[in-house]
Order: structure tokens, then sequence, then C-alpha cells
């Protein structure tokens, strides 16, 4: 190889290897990959405005005493253990945790809870609480041993565990910065807990001090929320809609909710509160063999915030009776398996049978508070916080690995590729040389050939045939 196919050689792969280190740091390093999957770590400010304080602050954990999240807090066993937290996001845990026992049944046996609800503020800090003061995060231990915090390593369990409770909408905290990764932690992720609060799954949005919790819910018109659908179902039912059924409490559902209510005798401003509600569903109570745009109401109710599964056929078949009678155990209500007044506005609220109380208050089996279920541990911080308080904004290292590797492997595909390419011109351009001298000789051998054959056929016993000059007069 020449001298310039040498620095050609050595400047491309100087460069690729310059390039893949550039790309590795930037994506990597300075921009953290903060989101794992679309998922990013729940603020506490998310938290505040969602429901407010959870309890006293106080560095020991203490008794839930909000009332909006005292209804979601319950005690439930989501497969290997039993955990007490938020139910929504007990649920999610339970989904995770199932999926991963069908595909890793020897981790899914060995995995244990460090706890999940401790309403308690993170030590050292004047105004942070714990996530799991909301019951919004867990700790899993594997054999029963936590996985170090701060040492940039993690179980491999845990790395197994991840993809599946990233799917569940959970942050690992596994992804905050430096010193304070955490990879036995997971929690609720900023994206989830919004979700919830949009789609009504945690209830009404400005639930206050004093309000009844399981009252009906204001529905107007731009705002979200999931009985939407069995609003407009309930005014096809009676006539008054007509447009498709998908949620959005637009101009089309305004209008109509003002028609009825106007038929009816109530307040045409459009808002579907208490009365509304009660007109809309009447005396009836729906059962077996009942058809309609009622029934499809029951079914849409059912899957959204339970994931039934019916088809909406608006036929109170088996099936959809089946699910009824599992929320009404669930709730407390009569099992009777028919829908009244009393069943769908719990379908609706989401309430108990139990006046004002959505969610069973269960202690928990692993302390005699009956509150705490996450171990004292005066060396544990969450949520990523300093000592005196401050959080590291969390940089989701927990794919930065796959996709570092990812990258490496893609840049030194691409440097093998040139490599190959050079050695490749390499190869032919000795090999054009070789054909070449070999080219060169054989046309030195013959040109001495054809002159020692000219010499002995133009002596003195032979003529040429023309002169030069003949061949100019030609």
């Amino acid at each position: 190889m020449n001298m310039s196919h040498k620095c050609t050689y050595k400047f491309i792969c100087t460069y690729v290897y310059i390039y893949m280190y550039i790309v590795y740091f930037f994506v990597c390093k300075y921009l953290g990959l903060s989101n794992q999957s679309g998922h990013t770590h729940l603020e506490q400010s998310t938290m505040k405005e969602i429901f407010g304080a959870p309890c006293s602050f106080k560095t020991t954990c203490q008794p839930v005493t909000n009332k909006k999240l005292k209804r979601f807090i319950k005690l439930e066993s989501v497969g290997p253990f039993r955990v007490t937290g938020m139910k929504p996001a007990i649920g999610r845990l339970r989904t995770a945790l199932s999926n991963l026992l069908k595909d890793y049944p020897d981790l899914y046996n060995r995995l244990g809870s460090a706890g999940m609800l401790c309403c308690r503020a993170v030590r050292g800090s004047s105004s942070r609480y714990s996530n799991h003061a909301w019951g919004a995060a867990i700790d899993f231990t594997i054999d029963g041993k936590l996985s170090p915090r701060g040492d940039g390593k993690t179980q491999r369990g845990l790395l197994t565990l991840y993809p599946y409770m990233s799917e569940q909408g959970f942050f690992w905290g596994a992804g905050f910065r430096a010193k304070y990764e955490d990879p036995m932690h997971f929690e609720i992720s900023e994206q989830t807990m919004r979700q919830w609060a949009s789609d009504g799954t945690l209830g009404q949005e400005n639930d206050g001090p004093g309000v009844d919790d399981c009252a009906w819910p204001l529905l107007k018109r731009g705002k979200a929320n999931p009985n939407n659908h069995a609003l407009q179902y309930l005014l096809k039912y009676h006539g008054w809609y007509s447009s498709k059924v998908d949620g959005i409490f637009g101009s089309g559902t305004h209008s109509s909710v003002r028609l009825f209510q106007r038929a009816k005798g109530l307040t045409a401003d459009g808002i579907v509160g208490k009365n509304t509600w009660v007109n809309l569903w009447g005396n009836q109570t729906l059962g077996s063999g009942a058809k309609g745009e009622h029934v499809k109401a029951i079914q849409k109710l059912l899957n959204l915030k339970r994931s039934a599964g019916l088809k909406l056929d608006g036929d109170f078949g088996p099936k959809t009776k089946s699910a009824v009678i599992k929320f009404q155990t669930e709730r407390r209500y009569t099992d009777s398996g028919s829908v009244s007044l009393t069943t769908f506005k719990g379908m609706i609220t989401w309430c108990s049978g139990s006046p004002n109380k959505r969610f069973s208050d269960h202690p928990s089996n692993s302390s005699s508070s009956g509150y705490q279920d996450y171990p004292e541990d005066n060396n544990h911080r969450d949520d990523g916080s300093t000592a005196d308080g401050s959080n590291n904004d969390p940089k989701g290292q927990g794919n930065e690995a796959v996709i570092g590797l990812a990258l490496i492997l893609g840049v030194s595909l691409f440097a093998l590729i040139v490599i190959r390419i050079c050695k490749s011109r390499k190869q032919n351009a000795a090999v054009q040389m070789s054909e070449g001298e070999e080219v060169r000789n054989s046309m030195i051998e013959g040109s001495n050939t054809i002159g020692s054959a000219y010499k002995s056929e133009t002596g003195p016993d032979y003529a040429l045939m023309t002169s030069p000059d003949e061949d100019e007069k030609l």
C-alpha cells in the first residue's frame, strides 16, 4: 500500500472511532435519556397538585391523612407478594409481574418487596415527600437482597424486570443521576400519573375538604372524562344524540345535553351534574336480556374502568352479567348481576357500596402501625434527592447501556465495512500491479522474439514486400 492509501486508511478509521465516541457521549451522557420509553420521573409538584399533602411532614412513616388519597390505598396480592399502595399502581404492578411470570417464572418466584407505602418526608428535606408517601413507588428485592444504590451497578434480574415495568407505565430508579441512581426502585411515571388524573382514574380533579367523594361527577364541554362515553350512549338511548360515540364532549354533545335538560325541565346549561345523571338513567334496572344503547353505556364503563373486554353490542348477555357481578363483588354491592341506579352511580364514580369511601383502608401486614410496609432505613433517600432535599433531575440511564451498545455496534459495523473496502482496494491494486507486470514482461519477451524473427527473415536472401516510399504512394 502506498503512502496515500495508508493515510486515507488511517484517516477513515480515526474518523469513525471519534465519531462513535462523540455520538455515544452526547446522546447517552449529555442528553441523559431522561425518557424511558416516554416515561420520566414522577414530580412532587404533580402529586401535590392532584392530591395535596399525603400526611404530616415527618421523617418516619405516618398514617395517610389525605382524604382523597386514603380512598385509593389498598392491600392486595400482586402474585409473589402482597403490597399496600395506591390502587391503580397496584393494578399496573400486578399486570407487569403477571407478564413476567410467562417469560421468566424463576425470576418471578425470587422477587420480593422492600415496601410500597411509607408516608414520610425525604430524610434531610424541608419540603419534599418521598414518592412512597403516596403509595406510588415500590422497591424490589431478589432473593431477599436489595440492589445497592449509587454504585453504577444493578442486579441482573432488575434489568430483566425493567421492560415489563416500563410497559405498565413505571419509571426505573436506575435513571436517577450519578450517585443517586436507585435500581431497586420503580415508581409510577409522570406521564402515567397525569393520564390517570385526566381520564378520571383518580376521580374529580378539584376534590377538596368537605366534598363528597362519591358525588356524581360534573361533565362539561371540552373536558376529558371516561364517563363522556356513557353520557353519549345514554343521550342516544333517549334519542337526543345521533353522532358517533367518541368520548369527546364537544359542541354536538353540549347541544344534545341542553335539549335533554330542557325536555326534562332541568336548567339547560349543558353541564351534566346529579340531576341530569339521575334523569338519564331513570328508575330502570338493567338485567339479562336487556338491549339498547343504555346497555352499551354499561359495557363501555366496564371496559374502560375494569378492562372487562366486553363487545359493545348492546346485548346484556352472560358475559356482561358476569362483569357486572364482578364489579358488584369488588365494590361491595349486592351481586345481583343487574344494574340499578345505585350500581350505575358506582360505575360512574367508581365508589364502593359503603358511603363516601371508594376503596377500603386495609392495614399492611408488615407493620404494626397499619400504615407502613416500607422498612425504616436511615440511609435510604428517595427520588434522587440530596440530603438537603434538593431534587436532582433524573437521567434515564436505564436505557443508556442498551442504546450506547447499539450505537457502538452500528458504528463498529460501519468501520468494519470501511476497513473491508480499504483491504479490497489494496488487494485489487496489488492484483492489477501484478497483472500489469506480467503484461509488461510478456510484451518485452514478445518484442524480443519478433525482433529476432524479423532479423532472420530480412537477411540477404529476403527483401521487404514494400518500402516506406511505396506505402506513401499507395
